[in-house]
């Protein structure tokens, strides 16, 4: 072979390692910022926590590998042909140079090796960068790379870290790694004992059970009140994520006398229930969950809009702050953004949850066409003038028989069975019967929720959580 072609090679490795060096950072990886996210390929429960492995392209390295690549490819197609030729020359006059032959087909030999090593590396490098990765979620070896991995609990990120593989035997990563995250940034939503929380798998019947779930309608049906989209608008009550220094905006409100009055961290053009121009309920639900806290408004109306009077702040009808962890309740007889004085967040169906993580860990919200006026903690106010003690109080707990049969039913459908046996529902407001609540997503499948409609008022019992209260 050539001089030329050793000295070329030689030449593309130097500048190769050069570039390569050049492109690869310090070791800072752990505190860099974060570029490039690819596809999330894996997730899994492990104690409660949601784990995400993410890989994330590292940065500088795909241009030298693209320089290499192209080096290799130029080289491998040089010795190709000059490999061939040597190869038919040898073929035609072996006997004279079989030194020069053997040299050729060497050369040969090699340029096929290259070009193939090129093709396999070009396609190592394209899977990466799309994110094609078959990563263990929770643990695992992997790949030599940076990852961030997210924990997040109860449907929401609660922090987040970015690891650097260097060894190439890899290394293991493992959900208790959720411990290296700062404390203020993990946040539940409520301690583990609350209501919202709370395991009533055991509790006993309520003695009225029959009659509560024949006032509601033992022939009824359940409701998706949550999907896509309907008429144009999202279906669900929205929520939004708030960082912990989001602008407080200060508002006005109906029932100033049962509403806590802030000020509330409506970022600009907050998702409002309905839509911007609905004449429904128009809650809009804040979660910091930095501070941990949770900001909810019912009947809420930007500045100079609608319902508003006011030009310069926010109108709602009433809102609510909640501590999230704690499990304080609101003062007996007040509201909040839900007519059982309830948060409605915890509550809520949630794609994240269903999807994502394949359960649920709380209790649901629901609600009735007619209720009575009283009712259970931990709701803190009635909605009903009524005295029938035949019609269901706010924060009444219905719980799924355990014998109910939720197999033919979609994915969906059964991860909100299994809640539905574990957790349970509250009722948690007047509206329509059987209407359970969830968040709005792009990404619910319409006709999977659907299946819930299947499921009949008959297939439900009211457990006993406490007495019923009438005060205010």
């Amino acid at each position: 072979m050539k001089t030329g072609a050793f000295r070329c090679l030689t030449l593309m490795v130097v500048a190769f390692s050069t570039l390569l060096c050049a492109g690869e950072p310090e070791n800072d990886r752990a505190t860099q910022t974060v570029q490039g996210i690819v596809t999330l390929q894996g997730a899994s429960d492990h104690g409660g926590t949601h784990v995400s492995i993410t890989p994330i392209p590292d940065a500088g390295t795909p241009f030298s590998w693209a320089l290499l690549l192209g080096l290799l490819g130029l080289f491998g197609i040089y010795l190709l042909f000059v490999g061939t030729r040597g190869v038919v020359r040898f073929r035609r006059y072996s006997g004279s140079r079989p030194s020069s032959g053997a040299t050729m087909f060497f050369g040969f030999g090699l340029g096929c090796l290259l070009l193939a090593s090129a093709a396999w590396a070009a396609l190592s490098t394209l899977s990466a960068s799309d994110g094609s990765y078959g990563l263990a979620p929770a643990s695992g070896d992997f790949a030599p790379g940076s990852y961030r991995i997210d924990f997040s609990h109860q449907g929401y990120i609660s922090g987040s870290i970015v690891i650097r593989i260097d060894s190439t035997s890899g290394a293991t990563v493992s959900a208790p790694s959720v411990e290296l995250l700062p404390e203020g940034n993990r946040c539940s939503i409520f301690p583990a004992d609350n209501p919202w929380n709370t395991d009533i798998s055991g509790y006993p019947l309520h003695p009225d059970s029959d009659l509560f779930i024949a006032s509601i309608g033992s022939g009824g049906r359940l409701h998706p009140d949550f999907g896509t989209v309907w008429q144009g608008s999202p279906i669900g009550i929205p929520f939004v994520e708030v960082p912990p220094d989001q602008p407080k905006l200060p508002v006005e409100f109906l029932y100033a006398d049962e509403s806590d009055p802030g000020p509330y961290p409506i970022p600009p053009n907050p998702p409002i229930e309905g839509g911007p121009d609905s004449d429904g309920d128009r809650h809009i639900l804040m979660l910091d969950p930095t501070a941990c806290t949770l900001y909810e408004l019912f009947w809420a109306w930007p500045p100079g809009t609608g319902e508003n009077p006011f030009t310069d702040r926010w109108y709602a009808g009433s809102g609510a702050v909640f501590d999230l962890r704690s499990n304080g309740l609101r003062p007996d007889g007040w509201t909040s953004a839900d007519a059982a004085g309830l948060p409605i967040y915890p509550g809520l169906v949630r794609y994240d949850e269903v999807v994502g993580q394949g359960t649920i860990s709380h209790a649901l919200r629901f609600t009735v066409s007619r209720s009575q006026r009283g009712y259970i903690h931990p709701a803190t106010h009635f909605a009903s003038n009524s005295s029938d003690p035949g019609l269901p109080p706010m924060g009444l707990r219905l719980r799924m028989k355990v014998g109910y049969d939720c197999s033919i039913y979609s994915s969906e459908v059964r991860v909100i069975c299994a809640a539905l046996k574990t957790y349970g529902m509250f009722v948690a407001d007047n509206g329509s019967d059987w209407y359970v609540s969830g968040a709005p997503d792009s990404r619910w499948n319409d006709d999977a929720l659907g299946e819930l409609k299947q499921i009949p008022g008959s297939a439900f019992e009211v457990v006993y959580t406490g007495e019923i209260m009438t005060g205010r």
